[in-house]
């Protein structure tokens, strides 16, 4: 007598703990089994049976006919894998936030540095430190070792301890520069006009000073071509002199009579010159002038009236009256 045909039917299956295939009765599909090799408990399904490929008539069982195919085919992701994702760096935040505390260690460290550099050296005529003060000096110290020691700290916070300490050291061997080097500020050797000598490189004490008096009249009248004619005929030696007619209250249209009366009279040379100054005034340099100031005034005054003459420079002032002519 036959036995019935779910009996007789077998199902292959393999032990998901080592892998060991067994054949098994179809009737114990979804029962809890016990591996006879490992003896593993494991239930009897879908995912443990062995299903063995068929393959029909016409179908196509190597990949390299897939090129003769009509429709292409779409690249998929196999099934049992999945793509690659990666995440984010974790220490990405703790990378970019050690950057600030980079750029405080050398700031600080750089500051102090750079002070101490520079106090050691303030001896030089040269250096920026070496006409500070003593009390200047101090207080200098005194602000980049704070700051300092506050980016220093800033910058290790791992090894806050160790981080003031040094950065304390480094603070109290800056404040203690000053009192080992302290140079006294550079003066100039040079004398002094005054009766009490004064140091010149202060300007606010030269300000006070009174200025020369030939430099102010020279300055305030611009004698520069004057003094050059009075340099070449003073060179050629002689009795040839250069004046400098300072005319004031011109107006244009009597320039040039004025000047052509000027040179006729006083028989100046070819190369007496005009030269026009501020608020329409004029300095006309007569050279080659064998007269002495006072005939050359006497001249000057008949154009107007005569306000200044200053035979220290040989310049003299005249207000012209337009009415004349």
């Amino acid at each position: 007598m036959s036995e019935p045909k779910q009996i007789r039917e077998q199902l292959r299956i393999t032990c998901p703990s080592c892998n060991q295939r067994f054949s098994v009765g179809a009737d114990l599909m979804d029962r809890m089994v016990e591996c006879g090799a490992c003896e593993t408990r494991f239930r009897i399904n879908d995912e443990v049976v062995v299903r063995s490929k068929r393959i029909y008539p016409g179908e196509r069982t190597s990949n390299t006919l897939n090129r003769f195919q009509r429709v292409p085919i779409v690249s998929t992701t196999p099934q049992g894998m999945r793509e690659i994702s990666y995440d984010k760096d974790i220490n990405a935040d703790n990378l970019l936030s050690k950057y600030p505390r980079l750029w405080a260690a050398i700031l600080g460290g750089g500051a102090i540095a750079t002070i101490a550099l520079m106090l050691l050296f303030s001896g030089g005529e040269n250096n920026t430190l070496s006409g500070v003060s003593f009390e200047n000096k101090l207080i200098l110290t005194g602000f980049t070792s704070i700051v300092g020691t506050v980016l220093l700290v800033y910058a290790i916070p791992n090894a806050r301890a160790k981080a003031v300490f040094f950065a304390i050291l480094a603070a109290a061997g800056l404040l203690t520069i000053p009192f080992f080097i302290n140079s006294p500020a550079v003066t100039s050797t040079k004398p002094s006009n005054t009766p009490d000598y004064m140091d010149p490189t202060n300007s606010l004490l030269f300000s006070e000073l009174e200025e020369d008096p030939l430099t102010e009249l020279k300055n305030r009248f611009l004698t520069n071509p004057l003094e050059n004619e009075q340099k070449r005929l003073e060179a050629l030696g002689g009795d040839k002199k250069a004046y400098g007619i300072y005319l004031t209250n011109l107006i244009q249209s009597n320039f040039n009579t004025v000047r052509d009366y000027l040179i006729s009279n006083t028989m100046a040379g070819s190369s007496s010159h005009a030269y026009p100054r501020e608020n329409g005034n004029y300095l006309i340099v007569l050279t080659d002038v064998s007269m002495d100031i006072t005939e050359v005034t006497k001249i000057a005054d008949s154009l107007g009236s005569t306000k200044e003459v200053h035979s220290d420079i040989g310049v003299i002032v005249v207000s012209i009256n337009n009415e004349q002519f």
